[in-house]
């Protein structure tokens, strides 16, 4: 399985590139935002996701180990292809797109919606649903009460003030400040 090619770019086309690696053309088919980024005959290198579909072989590159994550979560996803997968991959990361919907922000959104409504749809009640799996909220919980553990406070505090954080806060150091402010007014 081919998980990383590095070789000059000899041909840039409009939704691939064919880079030459030992002697041998791969055609890549990269995120419109990494084609626009990159020159042809410069050397470069991609992480790859090799797919197979009946009679066709196909390479999808990605410029970091999360945009191939993010590509290889959202094939998972019901009804998303592997080019759907590769234009929302430009994204960046799973936490970037998950942060994203969670605060509703437009950039995200409007690169989400390019693939079309419903595939868009597909994606944000799969996030969503992920978000709100106990496994992902006592991962918070935990990450949120270790500094807060060391105050003289206890897990279950910690636990009901987390309930009460409103949705939009930006990060863990925000959470863990209003965490305490809440747990503060307890007091």
């Amino acid at each position: 399985m081919i998980s990383y090619l590095k070789g000059k770019i000899i041909l840039k086309k409009e939704k691939s590139v064919v880079l030459v690696a030992n002697n041998v053309g791969y055609e890549v088919f990269l995120a419109p935002s990494t084609i626009e980024k990159i020159s042809s005959s410069k050397e470069t290198s991609f992480f790859c996701s090799p797919r197979m579909r009946k009679d066709l072989w196909e390479i999808y590159g990605f410029s970091s180990t999360d945009e191939l994550n993010l590509f290889e979560f959202l094939i998972t996803v019901s009804g998303i292809g592997p080019k759907a997968a590769l234009e929302v991959s430009s994204i960046g990361s799973i936490d970037k797109l998950k942060e994203g919907i969670k605060k509703d922000d437009n950039i995200v959104l409007s690169r989400l919606f390019k693939i079309g409504k419903k595939k868009a749809q597909a994606i944000i009640f799969e996030i969503s649903r992920e978000l709100k799996s106990p496994q992902n909220e006592k991962k918070k919980i935990d990450e949120i009460a270790k500094p807060l553990l060391s105050l003289g406070f206890t897990k279950a505090e910690i636990k009901e003030a987390v309930k009460k954080l409103p949705k939009k806060i930006d990060g863990l150091e925000e959470e863990i400040k209003e965490t305490l402010k809440i747990l503060g007014q307890r007091k």
